[in-house]
């Protein structure tokens, strides 16, 4: 067998053997990980707002991703906003800040993994109908983000955090391991919390791996404090 390491072309992405496939930056051999300073900056200064964009795979460091999305940030609304977003696969090491962000199309995190702590909050996802399966070894945090479309969540982490958060649809949230706050979460329409039986497998019969958390999969609700959204006339 080959290296962990080795590389293979294929279709525009390096498939690494035994791990997960890393998409290449158009017009260069590497990630956006492992691009020069100077190719790094060529590529952050051409995205703009709602740009779709693919880094499956990449690894991404506090800092890298913090320019990522500083690249894709609107002046107007104030947030990162972003099309179709593509992070199966990539691993964000320290924290991610991902709060306040906005996802126009789909926001593929499959098999994501996060080494410390996952901030989603007030992320605006109007038409995401599937999340995950994401694995945080510590808080990942959806307080005050809003979906507008059913949704399936499938987590496993250390806790997860939905205070506040808003939901204008149906959604299932499939959970391991985790503590699970809902205080005053906005639930317009059924919301179902389960605990998983089992490690999450991906549509193409991947496990995903839970090697950060360790311990056994128990999954407790902390709190369901209801809060109830204003009538407006």
């Amino acid at each position: 067998m080959g290296a962990p390491s080795e590389l293979v072309t294929e279709q525009g992405a390096f498939v690494w053997r035994g791990r997960s496939t890393v998409i290449r930056i158009p017009g260069h051999a590497t990630c956006l990980a492992h691009l020069t300073g100077t190719d790094r900056d060529t590529y952050l200064a051409g995205l703009t707002p709602g740009a779709d964009i693919d880094h499956r795979g990449t690894p991404f460091t506090e800092d890298l991703l913090n320019r990522l999305l500083t690249a894709l940030r609107d002046p107007t609304p104030q947030r990162p906003c972003l099309g179709d977003a593509r992070f199966s696969e990539a691993q964000f090491s320290g924290r991610a800040r991902f709060g306040g962000a906005q996802f126009s199309e789909a926001a593929g995190f499959n098999r994501a993994q996060y080494s410390g702590r996952a901030e989603f909050g007030r992320a605006l996802c109007p038409v995401v109908s599937w999340w995950g399966p994401v694995v945080c070894a510590g808080v990942l945090d959806l307080s005050r983000a809003v979906f507008g479309a059913p949704v399936t969540l499938e987590i496993a982490a250390r806790e997860v955090r939905c205070t506040r958060t808003r939901r204008e649809s149906t959604a299932t949230a499939r959970i391991r391991h985790a503590s699970v706050d809902l205080g005053y979460a906005a639930l317009a329409d059924p919301v179902a919390v389960t605990a998983h039986p089992a490690p999450f497998t991906t549509a193409d019969a991947h496990v995903v791996d839970e090697s950060l958390l360790a311990g056994p999969a128990t999954v407790r609700v902390a709190s369901v404090q209801a809060w109830t959204p204003p009538c407006w006339s």
